[in-house]
């Protein structure tokens, strides 16, 4: 935790499903195909800029299917996925879809992925490089349905509600452990740090 850091999750605990296992920094939570489990984060702030980070390390079967979720929730507001060899970070406003996307080879390790918007830009990083980015002049803006967890962040499962811009139309699965979920109010990533 630090000034800047919004929201944290450790992973170190299990839900209903998973299992713990040992993780970038302590445990972390390993679900295997079909399993599902919340974060402890539920993003009800809105953020000009801002930073989603999480260390994923994929399963053996995880690249068995073409298609796998990593990071999102149903309303789709943020959301981190792989589709045929290209990872996406996507964040969504009512009615429109921004991503941005790159073929990436994930480590049989653990794996530090970030998805980051400001300064007029949305950018994906992948182990500390970027990978992708686009011109984008939004921040994100907290769902305003009236459900009390809309923003809640799972990590196992996203439906295929709000998945057309980036071309599915399936729900999607993952396998695979995860630990040190962030959240920051700033871009945390920058190419002049490398």
């Amino acid at each position: 935790m630090d000034d800047i850091t919004l929201y944290l999750d450790e992973l170190e605990t299990i839900f209903r499903e998973g299992e713990l296992v040992e993780g970038v920094c302590g445990k972390a939570l390993s679900l295997k195909f079909g399993e599902v489990a919340p974060s402890g984060i539920n993003l009800i702030d809105n953020m000009v800029t801002g930073t989603v980070e999480f260390w994923f390390r994929p399963n053996d079967d995880f690249f068995d299917v073409s298609a796998r979720t990593l990071l999102g929730n149903d309303d789709s507001r943020l959301h981190f996925f792989v589709n045929n060899g290209t990872l996406y970070f996507q964040k969504n406003h009512t009615n429109k879809h921004f991503f941005v996307s790159a073929p990436v080879n994930l480590k049989n390790d653990w794996n530090l992925i970030a998805g980051q918007w400001g300064d007029g830009e949305m950018s994906l990083w992948l182990n500390g490089e970027k990978v992708a980015s686009s011109v984008h002049s939004l921040g994100y803006e907290a769902s305003s349905r009236s459900k009390q967890y809309a923003n809640l962040l799972v990590i196992g499962y996203k439906s295929k509600c709000c998945m057309e811009g980036p071309g599915l139309s399936q729900a999607l699965t993952t396998s695979g452990a995860y630990d040190q979920l962030r959240i920051s109010n700033t871009m945390r990533y920058s190419t002049a740090r490398q």
